[in-house]
């Protein structure tokens, strides 16, 4: 039995409040791929080819096509923008909706380099896609500070091989078992 748990909400005002009695963050298969859109301010803007291997790496990893970038914010789904450093923690994610995701905002904030700024968007790209915390992988701790010490610094040149930025089997297989057609 897999220790996976998908992530939860209930939705009060157009809004996801993420609780474990909540349902399920499910996109609506139609929806997919996701297209995401960046809105990044300049001094972020080296971040962009970080969030698009990102993507790439959901959508490799999965062996579905999860998530494209689309060119404006007429098309897009899912909006990654610039946050306040101040908020605390390198990003946050928000679901917008009624009973099921119709948009998703992504807020990258204090990013440290350009693999922080890939496991930062790896990881919100999860909870955009349903997925909830654990204790390693994608969907890990950002902290370095809190994973084992055994793992290899973000700051590490081979940081997108590395396991611990790969998403577990388990959510894979949720994954694809939700959003693969039938």
């Amino acid at each position: 039995m897999s220790d996976y748990q998908p992530l939860t909400a209930i939705w009060t005002n157009r809004q996801a409040i993420y609780r474990p009695d909540g349902l399920p963050v499910v996109w609506n298969r139609c929806l997919l791929p996701l297209p995401f859109v960046l809105q990044l301010d300049a001094g972020q803007a080296a971040y962009a080819a970080a969030v698009r291997d990102a993507a790439k790496m959901w959508n490799r990893e999965a062996g579905l096509e999860l998530l494209r970038e689309v060119p404006d914010l007429v098309e897009a789904r899912v909006f990654i923008v610039t946050g306040s450093a101040s908020a605390g923690g390198a990003a946050a994610t928000t679901h917008s909706g009624d009973v099921v995701p119709e948009s998703a905002t992504v807020e990258l904030r204090a990013l440290g380099g350009l693999s922080e700024g890939f496991f930062a968007a790896a990881h919100e790209f999860g909870h955009v896609l349903g997925l909830a915390d654990n204790n390693w992988g994608t969907m890990g701790p950002l902290a370095a500070e809190s994973g084992p010490r055994s793992r290899p610094s973000r700051r590490d040149h081979h940081w997108k091989n590395v396991p611990w930025t790969r998403p577990r089997a388990a959510e894979l297989e949720y994954l694809r078992c939700v959003y693969a057609s039938r």
